[in-house]
């Protein structure tokens, strides 16, 4: 194969000194070769060129689709012990769409894995990677340690106060 991938190598035949009908034949057969060999080197550039044509048209819709995406997409960043909601828009199959609520928390934010994964402390203390696009700022909540403890004492419920230690 050359440098334009077309076939530079012959079909190996036999040749054709044979008389009458036979050298006939062996010449059809041989001129079929050649038409053969022609199509295929035909069908390599088209190939290429419809490989080059696509490859084109993908970076453009790429270049698109990254101006679009671009417009809207703000650069967000979190720091540790800052709370989050995380956004999970899977539900269970049965339940209602409309009372289905896709954010929950709030959580805390426990590492910066990257410029957009955090690890978060979700449900019962498990640790989750998440991206940066599925979390929002849990604004006005303190976090997990301004908690008022509750107690059971007597059947009634108590509330520590977390500054006093005493009961109210």
């Amino acid at each position: 194969m050359n440098s334009d991938g077309q076939t530079t190598e012959k079909v190996p035949t036999e040749p054709c000194r044979k008389e009458g009908s036979k050298a006939l034949n062996c010449k059809r057969l041989q001129d079929k070769l050649d038409y053969l060999s022609r199509e295929v080197d035909r069908l390599r550039a088209s190939l290429k060129n419809a490989s080059k044509a696509v490859s084109s048209a993908n970076r453009t819709a790429h270049q698109t689709n990254k101006r679009y995406y671009d417009r809207r997409a703000r650069h967000r960043e979190f720091y540790l012990g800052e709370c989050v909601y995380l956004y999970n828009p899977a539900r269970k199959p049965g339940l209602s769409r409309k009372f289905f609520k896709p954010w929950s928390g709030p959580f805390q934010i426990t590492a910066n894995v990257s410029d957009l994964n955090y690890k978060i402390l979700g449900h019962k203390d498990r640790k989750l990677v998440v991206h940066v696009n599925r979390l929002k700022a849990a604004h006005g909540y303190n976090g997990r340690e301004s908690k008022p403890r509750t107690r059971k004492k007597g059947g009634r419920v108590r509330t520590q106060s977390p500054a006093v230690g005493g009961m109210n």
